[in-house]
């Protein structure tokens, strides 16, 4: 196999000397990247949500739930979370609903999707994927920082005194 035939598939980067013609591979590409993660924008979002197995139920939670009663932020989250409790098919129901901070990848990739794009506080859905109809709810978001490489907000070892 010649190392243009891996090109399309393998990352590559050239050796540290010019004077050998060698390739180093870093490690394959993700093939599912274009068809997923193209054009969703990252976010750091706590979202809860209802799975339901028909549409026709997830509109009329959708509609009570838009009702003027919950204009309020605080009791929509309240009412949201006691209908999870009461109609959603996914084990998040004992939480509310509650799927906690998004991490890429790790939600239906509808849903995910969906979340990405909705605002905060607003009844969303339904949403339809292979689990059934989500109806979801951004509860909170979260700035995003550049937390350096090993996490923390600044080097431990800048300052005074310091090379």
């Amino acid at each position: 196999m010649s190392p243009s035939s891996l090109a399309p598939r393998l990352a590559v980067a050239p050796a540290a000397s010019s004077e050998y013609n060698t390739l180093i591979l870093l490690k394959p590409l993700p093939t599912s990247f274009t068809d997923r993660d193209a054009d969703m924008s990252i976010r750091s979002i706590q979202v809860s949500h209802i799975v339901l197995s028909t549409e026709e139920l997830a509109n009329v939670l959708i509609d009570h739930l838009k009702e003027d009663e919950y204009k309020d932020r605080e009791m929509l989250f309240k009412m949201f979370a006691k209908m999870a409790k009461k109609y959603s098919a996914c084990g998040t129901r004992n939480k509310g609903g509650d799927l906690g901070f998004l991490e890429h990848n790790t939600a239906a990739p509808e849903l995910e999707k969906a979340a990405m794009a909705a605002p905060v506080g607003e009844v969303q859905g339904p949403i339809k994927s292979k689990f059934g109809y989500h109806i979801f709810l951004i509860t909170k978001e979260e700035e995003m920082k550049d937390l350096d490489i090993d996490g923390l907000e600044s080097s431990m070892a800048s300052g005074p005194g310091t090379l």
